[in-house]
């Protein structure tokens, strides 16, 4: 748990993935915040959502603490990321994204006969 005791500086930025998989910084800010680095994170998230409704590719928020990435089993688009005051180390993470569609290999079901009868 993260406690706060007044308010705290930090740095955000927000980014989008291109095709290739690498992030692009759309917007970069720095303020004074009243809540910890997750809930900041996903009050930013919000608003950025809020603002593009129906424009965004991805119906779910994750949120990450510290120094963590994307979720294994996730596809974000966009990454709200929270850093010390001065950019340094990340504090916390918010991604919006889908979840990847399950893996399916040939063998998981059998293949289907038609034959003629």
């Amino acid at each position: 748990m993260y406690l706060m005791r007044g308010r705290a500086r930090y740095t955000f930025d927000i980014a989008a993935r291109g095709r290739d998989g690498s992030w692009t910084v759309i917007a970069a800010r720095s303020g004074r915040f009243s809540r910890g680095p997750k809930a900041t994170a996903r009050s930013i998230a919000e608003r950025w959502i809020f603002e593009y409704v129906g424009q965004l590719a991805g119906g779910r928020l994750v949120i990450r603490g510290g120094q963590r990435g994307v979720p294994r089993k996730f596809v974000a688009t966009v990454r709200i990321r929270i850093l010390e005051e001065y950019g340094v180390r990340q504090l916390a993470v918010a991604y919006i994204g889908t979840d990847r569609p399950l893996f399916r290999d040939r063998y998981s079901q059998p293949p289907v006969l038609v034959g003629r009868g």
